[in-house]
């Protein structure tokens, strides 16, 4: 099912709400959304939808559509450079803190493999 699609869905439920209601409410322009029935919006836009609705942004990604782990790292990418952009830092700071980002998601990365391998042994024990 294509985007459109699945927002219409979620309109459909929620009281009071419409395509255009819900492009003013996120600061779209009419028929924006509209548009995504022939073509693929942008990865902010429906992360905003996304945000409206309270629901995962992979609601939005059909299976043999894509990898939803590939539409969340965008998606990363998207609110760290958002972040980025709203800081008034100089390059070393800047530097700096996408260093940390990137040490701090390799640790926590690190901690759920060994909670994973930790799981697996207590099952075969």
């Amino acid at each position: 099912m294509e985007i459109y699609s699945k927002i219409k869905q979620l309109v459909d439920q929620k009281q009071g709400c419409s395509i255009s209601k819900l492009e003013k409410e996120l600061g779209f322009g009419s028929g924006t959304i509209r548009k995504w029935q022939k073509q693929m919006p942008s990865i902010d836009k429906v992360y905003k939808v996304s945000q409206y609705f309270n629901v995962p942004i992979g609601t939005f990604v059909d299976e043999d559509e894509g990898d939803p782990s590939v539409l969340n790292s965008d998606i990363i990418t998207y609110k760290f450079n958002e972040r980025m952009a709203s800081l008034d830092l100089n390059e070393q700071d800047r530097q700096y803190l996408l260093d940390e980002f990137i040490s701090y998601i390799d640790f926590k990365a690190q901690f759920l493999e060994n909670r994973q391998d930790d799981h697996k042994r207590k099952i075969k024990t």
